[in-house]
């Protein structure tokens, strides 16, 4: 739902490592806070980042975690060369995905995790992927994130 913009914009920070505020601080203006922009991307009703490709958990209330997944048909336009460099990798490692069911993001809060969310979430994924007919997926995830590299071994993760 879009009221549920500023917890999908807070979850996608924590999964790309302060890379997504580092990218809307960008568009951020005396009117419109770096988590502004991020909650106004999050209710867009197209693109990759929109509420419309998040599941979200919830209890009491309290958004938990989210997966953010979708499928990837055609390839990012995107010349690496023309990206900021903390950008260009991922654009590259995205466009070696095409045919693919694509996890852009998986996070828990952190007073959250360890309690099987992310697992879970992964597993919806997949559901999701092999319910609208993709026999692979593809996650990108940083060498060093050491909690999404255990969670995701059996994927044949990318890896940025």
């Amino acid at each position: 739902m879009p009221a549920e913009g500023e917890d999908l914009a807070k979850l996608i920070d924590i999964a790309g490592e302060g890379i997504p505020a580092w990218l809307w601080s960008r568009s951020a203006s005396n009117d419109k806070s770096v988590l502004g922009v991020g909650i106004e991307r999050a209710r867009r009703e197209s693109s990759g980042f929109s509420y419309r490709n998040a599941r979200v958990a919830c209890a009491t209330e309290a958004t938990r975690g989210m997966v953010l997944s979708y499928p990837i048909d055609t390839a990012p336009e995107d010349n690496p060369d023309d990206l900021p460099a903390a950008i260009a990798p991922f654009v590259t490692l995205e466009q070696l995905s095409v045919s693919t069911w694509y996890m852009n993001a998986l996070a828990v809060f952190p007073r959250y995790c360890s309690k099987g969310i992310g697992t879970t979430w992964l597993r919806a994924a997949e559901k999701q992927a092999q319910a609208a007919g993709y026999a692979q997926m593809s996650i990108q995830v940083y060498a060093q994130n050491s909690g999404a590299a255990r969670l995701t071994p059996d994927l044949g993760a990318l890896k940025a």
